[in-house]
């Protein structure tokens, strides 16, 4: 593209980020399948579909399903504003006479509210008006209005939201903050310990005066990409199996538990993988899935009617690995902010290849500085 007609263009705010055809498809999908819930139960509700309720929908269906990142889209947002919208809609439509005034007053009330209580959604806006020009129909619905149909559409639309957007890999909702999920503690995550955190991009963005479509966490998540970016492409021949260890200490699921706790105790350690007979990664055991306190003193956890004795009665199903070929800047978050310990490198049909542990991770980055 020509430079001139490139810089012109972003003059006027057109994007130049490059949407993937799969998203595209998934926006598109996501919003025929809300809004096909949405229209089916306006039209039971009033009898017909109601091109003055629609239309909010439509618009709602754009930010739930294209943009479900946006804080505009959250679910507070839609569900909170379409509320608050509709209840001062029918306000003003029963009482100012002159159409104009009570359109103008819904709107201009709703935007103030919803940001006050934040939960701004731009379709709210036309909810308001809805309200106060929708006819007959609606006016007759008086405050029900609020119910049926909106928070009823509302509701749908979201739970559609919710179903859809997890289920093809998108996050939804969008927490504005992020929580230590291991200890659910205050204290910071590591990565928020030395330089830029998220509380500094709030601070930053606090002094703006207009509205920003992103929030800090967001921000935060998009520098720390950046940043492994950067870090991978400086420390891209280093891989998983660069640096795992080969020779690994395992249990198998039928072992039992003191045998573990004697493996556990010999080599100083506070987690094993577990393998079947094909030598495939089933699951894991550590020390915190061994332990229980009953009454006062430390013993097996309990499994059905009493103590466990094997390994699989309290091993951990759910284990996440990594592939041999992965660059080393892909582990750090979780030896960091996820609290993990170890990391398992499996290769085909899960067959256990090595572990890579928090004392690797440094001892790698160690010598990437020194070789720096």
């Amino acid at each position: 593209m020509n430079p001139k007609l490139r810089h012109l263009l972003s003059n006027l705010g057109v994007s130049f980020n490059q949407i993937k055809p799969k998203e595209q498809v998934f926006s598109a999908v996501g919003a025929f399948l809300g809004l096909l819930l949405s229209s089916l139960v306006s039209h039971l509700i009033l009898g017909s579909v109601n091109p003055w309720f629609v239309a909010p929908m439509g618009a709602s269906a754009v930010l739930l399903f294209a943009v479900p990142a946006s804080p505009l889209a959250q679910p507070w947002s839609i569900l909170g504003g379409n509320l608050v919208a509709s209840l001062i809609g029918v306000w003003a439509a029963h009482t100012f006479l002159d159409i104009n005034v009570a359109l103008s007053i819904a709107v201009s009330l709703a935007i103030f509210v919803m940001i006050s209580l934040r939960c701004l959604h731009p379709p709210s806006g036309a909810i308001a008006m809805t309200a106060v020009v929708g006819g007959p129909a609606i006016y007759d619905l008086g405050y029900s209005f609020a119910l049926w149909p909106v928070a009823i559409n509302s509701a749908l639309m979201v739970i559609a939201a919710l179903l859809f957007n997890n289920l093809v890999g998108r996050r939804y909702p969008h927490p504005s903050t992020q929580q230590d999920i291991k200890t659910h503690v205050t204290n910071p995550l590591p990565s928020d310990r030395l330089g830029v955190t998220s509380e500094d991009f709030q601070q930053v963005m606090n002094k703006h005066a207009e509205l920003l479509d992103i929030n800090a966490s967001d921000l935060k998540e998009l520098m720390f990409e950046a940043q492994q970016q950067a870090y991978q492409r400086i420390t891209g021949n280093v891989r998983c199996i660069d640096i795992m260890t080969k020779n690994v200490l395992s249990l198998k699921a039928d072992d039992s538990l003191v045998t573990a706790l004697s493996l556990f105790e010999q080599n100083n350690l506070m987690s094993l993988p577990v393998l079947n007979e094909k030598h495939q990664l089933v699951g894991t055991l550590s020390v915190y899935h061994l332990m229980q306190i009953y009454d006062g003193y430390v013993g097996f956890r309990t499994h059905l009617d009493g103590p466990a004795q094997f390994v699989y009665q309290v091993m951990e199903r759910k284990v996440f690995t990594v592939k041999a070929d992965q660059p080393l800047s892909d582990l750090i978050p979780f030896f960091t902010d996820k609290g993990f310990h170890y990391l398992p490198v499996v290769g085909a049909e899960r067959t256990l290849e090595g572990i890579i542990g928090r004392a690797d991770v440094i001892a790698a980055l160690f010598e990437l500085q020194v070789s720096g």
